[in-house]
């Protein structure tokens, strides 16, 4: 199998434990989705994710980043 399918592979299960009720704190989740991200996009140099509230107190409730 080539070296990306595997890369694929073990991201689609750390993808699918981001669903994990309970697992981690918002924070924690989103960091670990920035790093999913950062990891999972040749050449990427960084990645954030943001977890929005309310749209209408234009503020993010919770954020992260991660670089490769």
């Amino acid at each position: 199998m080539p070296p990306a399918s595997v890369l694929t592979d073990r991201l689609a299960v750390e993808i699918a434990r981001l669903g994990v009720v309970g697992e981690s704190s918002d924070v924690g989740t989103l960091s670990r989705v920035a790093d999913l991200a950062a990891r999972a996009v040749p050449g990427c140099a960084g990645a954030s994710a943001v977890r929005w509230a309310v749209p209408d107190e234009g503020a993010p409730a919770a954020g992260a980043a991660a670089e490769p």
